[in-house]
């Protein structure tokens, strides 16, 4: 389970929508760092592929890194490795996937 209900799941697809449209329609909203918003959210989604592109798109910019941007990348990277070390730990100790 995710740790978001069904309502806040659907506040948050809303706010993500709308978030898209904003920088789609704005785009200079990105100096008012909206960008990092959307990150969050999708975070909160698990929608990792799409903060990956998020985070691609926005560390081509001539700007400095703020810390949400630097904290989800790492984040990204150390995803894989934590879930592998989980995965084999819990084999071990005969869990399955729901229980840990």
């Amino acid at each position: 389970s995710s740790g978001i209900n069904q309502s806040t799941g659907g506040k948050l697809k809303e706010c993500i929508k709308i978030t898209r449209e904003l920088i789609k329609e704005f785009p200079i909203m990105s100096v008012l760092h909206i960008h990092e918003n959307l990150i969050e959210a999708l975070v909160a989604l698990k929608a990792y592929s799409d903060v990956q592109q998020l985070l691609t798109r926005y560390d081509d910019l001539n700007l400095p890194k703020s810390a949400v941007i630097c904290y989800t990348a790492a984040l990204l990277k150390i995803r894989p490795v934590c879930e592998k070390f989980f995965s084999d730990v819990a084999q071990r100790k005969g869990l399955t996937a729901p229980q840990y």
